[in-house]
């Protein structure tokens, strides 16, 4: 499936309320917009699928639930460690995370406990409300941005910001399809409720 069940209200909620109560409307910001990028960049982030069938049935942490059903934080946090040549996927992140304390009970993601994984490589730089300014500066800066987003249908999500077409932000969304590759944010939603970014130490 290309959205995994959107079974990923609790892992949206490990964001922070704040990140609840921007993605629900109070500091949210359109989807599109910020610094218009005259020419069309794109941050080579390896891309990583939730539902991969590699790890689509192992369970998310100590939950009940998988990484085809909740994964979306763990595999967008994949994908930017990995792109900060960190040798890791989904599966392996999420065996860190477990062994070291990164879920709560219920599955929700510590972000502060990704960095773990390479401590003197990655740093979490920022959690929290939605910014135009941080997300275009990380992007000249060469950093992919993690986001918060509502869905459509019902249901928060999070995807990886990897670049940006005039005022477009385009997108890595773990629960595509591989032939879907990199798309425009709007294409998936017209808000943005929060983000995080990590950095190279």
């Amino acid at each position: 499936m290309s959205r995994p069940r959107l079974g990923i209200f609790s892992l949206f909620m490990a964001f922070s309320f704040v990140a609840l109560v921007h993605a629900e409307g109070e500091g949210a910001i359109p989807s599109v917009g910020g610094r218009y990028f005259a020419r069309r960049m794109i941050l080579p982030v390896p891309a990583f699928a939730q539902d991969d069938p590699r790890w689509s049935d192992v369970r998310l942490g100590p939950s009940t639930d998988t990484l085809g059903y909740e994964g979306c934080a763990v595999t967008s946090a994949a994908m930017v460690a990995a792109f900060y040549g960190i040798k890791t996927d989904p599966q392996q992140l999420n065996a860190f995370l477990t062994r070291t304390g990164g879920f709560t009970d219920d599955g929700l993601i510590h972000w502060s406990r990704v960095q773990l994984i390479a401590p003197t490589r990655l740093a979490l730089a920022y959690n929290g409300a939605p910014s135009y300014e941080l997300i275009d500066s990380n992007l000249l800066a060469g950093n992919p941005v993690i986001v918060l987003i509502r869905l459509p249908e019902g249901g928060y999500h999070f995807v990886v910001v990897v670049g940006k077409d005039g005022r477009d932000y385009l997108i890595r969304d773990p629960a595509a399809s591989p032939q879907r590759r990199v798309y425009p944010l709007r294409d998936l939603t017209d808000r943005i409720g929060g983000l995080c970014f990590f950095r190279r130490n």
